[in-house]
């Protein structure tokens, strides 16, 4: 293993299966028997795998709500000269997960951090997707509360040319996509469920479509895949609506297309266009 240079020891920062223990490296190994410490997120998720690799090591918990007092406790270790290896549940740490505070303290103090790369669900699903994966962007879990969740898929708009990744759960995928639909109508969606698992699952196709597919109870972890057309395609159905809304009161589709691109900074052609259709 390496050695630090200042007497410290070494933060590892690493990558475990996102499902199947098949995918566990020879150096995920290595690493973690060398380590004396290991911070996790559950420590019954993490002890099952120590259990499975025959390995006894000292947990120290660190999830979201005790970060900022653990990762203290972690830095102590540290300057100490203690390797401390940092792991979530599952895939790569600080994805949507616990531990940039600790990263980040461990940099200003010089503390060597180290990765050991593996399993991640997010680059897993982007792979397998078939779509471009040269700009895209992670957008984590999505907000739960109704609103907050279409401000954050508008605010797509702005990535227009790009390929998002999210998490969902299970418990909450219908709805997330039904928002999804009004917003992106027609845009094609790829949906893994419990990558690497006994049951994965994989979905692709319009948003309707998979969301016609999927069953009446989803379960599992879900990554999903999706592309940003240009911003036209994404207003494009909000804004139909509100224009013939507006026509059916007796405004004129000139004063419509005026008013909607000085006011919402719409595209005046694409505006003429889709009222015209």
């Amino acid at each position: 293993m390496k050695q630090s240079t200042n007497n410290s020891g070494i933060l590892y920062i690493i990558a475990l299966p996102i499902g199947n223990y098949s995918d566990i490296s020879n150096r995920m190994i290595e690493t973690l028997r060398s380590v004396e410490i290991i911070a996790c997120e559950d420590t019954r998720v993490t002890g099952l795998l120590l259990q499975h690799l025959n390995l006894k090591k000292k947990l120290l918990s660190y999830y979201e709500h005790v970060e900022q007092n653990k990762s203290e406790v972690i830095i102590d270790h540290l300057l100490q000269g203690t390797d401390i290896a940092l792991v979530s549940d599952a895939g790569t740490p600080l994805i949507s997960d616990p531990g940039y505070v600790v990263v980040r303290k461990a940099r200003e103090k010089n503390i060597p951090v180290i990765p050991v790369p593996g399993p991640s669900a997010v680059m897993s699903a982007l792979s397998v997707s078939g779509m471009s994966s040269n700009k895209f962007y992670f957008a984590g879990f999505l907000p739960k509360v109704n609103n907050k969740l279409s401000e954050e898929i508008f605010s797509w708009k702005d990535k227009a040319g790009s390929t998002i990744v999210f998490f969902e759960s299970g418990q909450r995928i219908k709805d997330t996509l039904q928002v999804m639909e009004t917003i992106l109508s027609g845009q094609k969606l790829f949906l893994a469920r419990e990558m690497t698992k006994a049951y994965e699952q994989y979905l692709y196709g319009q948003i309707i479509e998979v969301l016609e597919q999927l069953s009446e109870t989803v379960k599992g972890e879900i990554t999903c895949v999706i592309e940003i057309p240009p911003k036209d395609k994404i207003i494009e159905e909000k804004y139909v609506q509100l224009a013939h809304g507006m026509m059916s009161k007796g405004m004129h589709r000139k004063d419509v297309v005026q008013l909607l691109s000085e006011n919402l900074n719409l595209p005046k052609n694409q505006l003429k266009k889709i009222l015209e259709d």
